[in-house]
């Protein structure tokens, strides 16, 4: 240890004495260390940080699998109210299991006006089952959770508890509007727990039997708990101790069998499966395709603190040509070669821990810059970016490798002159310069090497950016303006939100230089949107099995004109298309070709699952980009 404080303090004389060469090394590496650690933020920050609950390990996120449906997100899909209790109460694996869901909530304080946030509906043994204690108060219990709409009380986050009510400790006890009903805060949660999310803090949780008031209209038709096809819970179970994810799993399986054959219309061909719940806190299906988009992004900024480190091993050998004679004379008065080279990798480690030091700096800096290009669904908050001991590791690893990368081969180099030659009154060039200007050459070659590839890639990146923009979506997305409102969590009857809506259409459509206005339920290539089960006219709409699995909007009259979508046959809606008429659907190019190959879709009719009258189809659009380009 005492050498090495020794060759410490004697390296970071040299560098002091050498600032222009000392900074712009530096640079180089803080560039290089900077640009990785700004990646490996986010990457800690979405797939790594573990949850602020008990025991994190023995957590397991259930998923249903369809024989139907498989591959990416499709292939990890919710459970249904009924599965989620049969799976709870015959399992022999869990000490509990816990459903809970993601829903907008309108919320008020003191009478002010209702702001949309986002909350989570679950039932009463989820604070429990995750072993989270709240930082005032209390969490809602299974006896909070009993009898449909009879304990209105909240648990709210430690972002809204600052915001909504200033940090207040009195909050515990007081009311708040949710969704036009009264609830009373039972509890606040600590900083920084976000239940089982990874991306977004809930800003409240409620207990499940609060959703005649927390949900409505089809969504709250889907979670209801004597519904049993629509596959809408988000499950988390805690292991026995001793039992094994595989376990567990077989064990589900096997009940989830049983059901099949018990409810074939609407289990019949789906399963279970199980993934550990800090590969689960995004859907195991799209966060493989983040790992992958990771990956590759490591993969690049790795590239250039290659370059970096290329560039700094050139500037090493400059500056151990101009040494030589100082190693050569150390060299005839005793120090070993290893004792060298270790004291020149020392300087080395030095450099490149300054150049950490920059890079960490930089990576607070840039990784605010680029979480501003996050979609605009999420919100600033939705992850936390702060560097953590876990950064903090990676950039001083990432800083000792960076260190023995650049300096070990010019180290080696520097580490080998000839005595004889060296120790003679001469002029010009060292001697051992030709096997310096060898090792340089070489490292120019690796740099414009991997500049190339960087530039290749860079190229690939841009060119693709391009194609990518020149991809038609199939509407006109230039010229749209978005806005959302939920009259239900408002709390308006039917007709008065028609109304509402009405006056709505009317007033944006008075807007000058607004061509149309219509209402969707969802917008193509934004967060959200449903499926459901189609049946042809003809088919048996009580067997699940006979039907395929469709993405809806509901939209009002001049939809399809107001985003630009052109309609290739028959009619678009209308205002002649109301609530008591039969109802009008327009579909695109792939489900005419999808439910009716080689044949006329126009005057067709289907039935959704559950529903009692047929649908007609009107019109046929022309193929859009709904969920990506």
């Amino acid at each position: 240890m005492a050498t090495f404080l020794q060759d410490l303090k004697y390296g970071a004389r040299l560098l002091a004495k050498a600032p222009g060469f000392t900074v712009i090394a530096a640079l180089s590496l803080a560039l290089g260390i900077g640009a990785n650690t700004t990646i490996f933020t986010l990457i800690n920050a979405v797939l790594l940080n573990p949850l602020p609950v008990e025991d994190p390990s023995q957590l397991v996120s259930v998923w249903t699998t369809d024989e139907r449906n498989q591959g990416g997100q499709l292939g990890f899909l919710q459970l249904s109210p009924m599965n989620y209790k049969d799976l709870r109460d015959k399992n022999e694996v869990f000490t509990g299991l816990a459903a809970h869901q993601g829903i907008p909530l309108n919320i008020a304080v003191n009478g002010g006006e209702p702001q949309q946030v986002f909350g989570e509906i679950a039932t009463g043994n989820y604070f429990s089952l995750l072993g989270a204690k709240p930082a005032i108060g209390r969490t809602f219990t299974t006896d909070d959770d009993r009898n449909p709409g009879e304990r209105l009380v909240a648990v709210l986050g430690y972002g809204e508890w600052q915001k909504r009510f200033g940090g207040e400790p009195s909050v515990v006890g007081r009311t708040m509007t949710v969704n036009g009903q009264s609830f009373a805060v039972i509890g606040v949660m600590p900083k920084g727990f976000k239940g089982t999310n990874a991306i977004g803090a809930p800003a409240l949780w409620v207990p499940y039997m609060t959703y005649p008031v927390t949900t409505n209209g089809f969504f709250g038709e889907l979670i209801a708990p004597n519904q049993r096809r629509g596959l809408i819970f988000n499950v988390t179970g805690r292991l026995k101790p001793g039992v094994t994810v595989q376990q567990a799993e077989a064990n589900l399986k096997t009940i989830a069998r049983q059901l099949a054959q018990e409810y074939p219309n609407e289990n019949g061909g789906r399963g279970v499966t199980i993934v550990p719940l800090a590969q689960a806190t995004i859907n195991p299906g799209f966060r493989n395709n983040i790992v992958m988009a990771g990956g590759l992004l490591m993969t690049i900024v790795g590239l250039v603190l290659l370059i970096a480190c290329a560039n700094v091993a050139n500037l090493l050998l400059a500056r151990a040509a101009v040494r030589q004679k100082e190693i050569a004379v150390r060299l005839s008065l005793g120090a070993s070669r290893g004792r060298l080279i270790m004291q020149l990798l020392t300087e080395g480690t030095l450099l490149a821990l300054i150049g950490g030091a920059g890079g960490l700096l930089l990576a607070y800096w840039a990784q605010g810059l680029l979480w501003s290009f996050r979609p605009p669904f999420l919100q600033a908050d939705a992850v936390d970016l702060h560097p953590d001991v876990r950064v903090l590791l990676f950039t001083i690893g990432v800083s000792f490798v960076t260190g023995i990368v650049f300096g070990l081969a010019p180290a080696v180099q520097a580490s080998r002159p000839d005595l004889v030659v060296e120790l003679k009154e001469k002029t010009g060039a060292p001697a051992g310069a030709n096997r310096m200007f060898s090792l340089r050459n070489m490292l120019v070659a690796a740099q414009i090497a991997l500049s190339l590839v960087a530039l290749i890639g860079a190229g690939l990146f841009l060119r693709s950016l391009q194609n990518a923009q020149r991809i038609n979506p199939g509407f006109d997305a230039e010229h749209l303006a978005v806005m959302s409102f939920d009259l239900g969590a408002q709390g308006y009857a039917e007709e008065r939100g028609r109304q509402f809506q009405q006056r709505v259409l009317e007033r944006a459509a008075s807007v000058p230089g607004v061509q149309a206005a219509a209402l969707g339920s969802t917008v193509p290539l934004f967060a959200g949107g449903f499926a459901r089960t189609v049946f042809l006219e003809g088919q048996d709409a009580s067997d699940r099995r006979a039907g395929k699995l469709v993405q809806i909007t509901v939209g009002s009259s001049h939809y399809l004109e107001t985003l630009g979508i052109p309609l290739l046959r028959g009619r678009a809606l209308s205002d002649i298309d109301q609530p008591n008429t039969p109802t009008s659907v327009v579909i695109n190019e792939t489900m005419a070709k999808r439910f009716w190959p080689d044949q006329d879709a126009m005057g067709r009719r289907f039935k959704f699952f559950g529903q009692q009258n047929f649908n007609q189809v009107v019109g046929i659009a022309k193929d859009s980009k709904y969920n990506f380009i």
